[in-house]
């Protein structure tokens, strides 16, 4: 230390010029560093969903949840593992061990998922996926004294805009209702034509129409409905037939069923001022912006 003092003191110069680049050096640091208020992190998790159409929790959790967990308990690296069973569907979470390697892991986990054999037929296909670290940057609330279905209708187009935005790739809507068929049949209609609920959900999937959202009812009986298809429209649910008889005569389903596109129910409502709301909750993921 001594040493460095005498050659500054002998060497003026040469001393202010190594002071001018520390401090030139300084300045551009300061300007090109990244400055984020929650920096950017990895998150060592992974999910598992999948999709049980009509299926309550206690089923979820026997059919989905059980063979899920067996499936990758056995796998090296997993610290924890965490099933949440809800009305149609199961979402399993992993926490790695300290060091592991997601991606490998992120590999052997869709492997053992994909080797699963016990699965109902009606399940979709497993999604494995990692958790990604979402960052909020904004969060908007839409309301006014408008019907619903014109408020959702804005909200959609607003989700539209954000995702338009550089940067901007993951819009939450909260407060929002998507559309569904209804189809409703009496309990005596079911008997005269020696039907069942069971029976007549069954043929209405066999039918291969689009219903992404939908239930069948029937008093206080309730099929949740999803199948898979191009068509989703009253119209040619009306058509579906239901029973022929030896002479050929067709029962549309219209015919004993009142056909209906409504809003899906709500267990939960967002009010502002008394009016319905919308609230916006809008993330970037990583890499996220500097500034």
């Amino acid at each position: 230390m001594k040493g460095a003092i005498e050659w500054m003191a002998r060497n003026p110069v040469a001393a202010n010029i190594l002071l001018l680049f520390i401090l030139l050096g300084g300045v551009f640091t300061a300007n090109t560093i990244p400055q984020e208020v929650f920096p950017q992190i990895d998150i060592d998790k992974i999910q598992i969903r999948a999709f049980y159409s009509g299926a309550g929790p206690s089923e979820v959790e026997t059919s989905l949840c059980q063979p899920l967990e067996e499936a990758v308990a056995e796998l090296n690296g997993i610290a924890q593992i965490t099933c949440t069973a809800k009305e149609e569907n199961a979402s399993l979470s992993l926490d790695l061990d300290d060091g592991a390697d997601l991606q490998d892991l992120l590999q052997e986990v869709k492997s053992a998922v994909d080797g699963i054999t016990s699965l109902p037929d009606e399940v979709d296909p497993p999604v494995v996926s990692k958790v990604l670290y979402r960052r909020q940057v904004v969060a908007v609330t839409l309301s006014g004294d408008v019907p619903e279905e014109s408020l959702f209708r804005h909200a959609d187009a607003i989700k539209e805009g954000f995702l338009k935005v550089e940067g901007l790739n993951y819009v939450e809507l909260r407060g929002t209702r998507s559309k569904e068929i209804r189809i409703e049949i009496t309990p005596e209609s079911l008997n005269h034509y020696g039907l069942t609920l069971s029976t007549l959900a069954a043929v209405i999937r066999s039918s291969s129409l689009d219903l992404p959202a939908g239930s069948l009812r029937s008093g206080k009986n309730q099929i949740f409905l999803r199948t898979k298809s191009q068509r989703d429209n009253i119209e040619e649910f009306a058509q579906i037939a239901v029973l022929t008889d030896k002479d050929g005569a067709t029962l549309y389903l219209e015919d004993i069923a009142q056909i209906e596109e409504k809003l899906e129910e709500a267990n939960n409502f967002s009010f502002f001022d008394g009016k319905p709301t919308v609230m916006f909750n809008v993330y970037q993921s990583p890499p996220f912006f500097s500034q």
